[in-house]
């Protein structure tokens, strides 16, 4: 099912501002990996970074991250 915008003005937001909205919402919930949600929101990674400081969210980092940061490092 393809949903328009057009059939809801009152939202308020355009496609760019829905992307952004839901990629934050699935990565805040690990449905998105911070590549995918940058990806989806039509970002980058530095953007999508001030945007969750912007709403006061947490990046989802753990073991598995640190370590392929690790990894990149050598």
């Amino acid at each position: 099912m393809k949903i328009s915008l057009e059939n809801f003005p009152e939202v308020g937001l355009d496609e760019k501002d829905i992307k952004l909205e839901l990629s934050v919402a699935l990565y805040k919930r690990g449905k998105f990996s911070i590549g995918q949600a940058f990806n989806f929101a039509g970002i980058d990674r530095i953007q999508f970074l001030k945007e969750l400081t912007k709403r006061n969210e947490t990046v989802n980092y753990d073991l598995e991250d640190l370590n392929i940061d690790l990894v990149n490092l050598k």
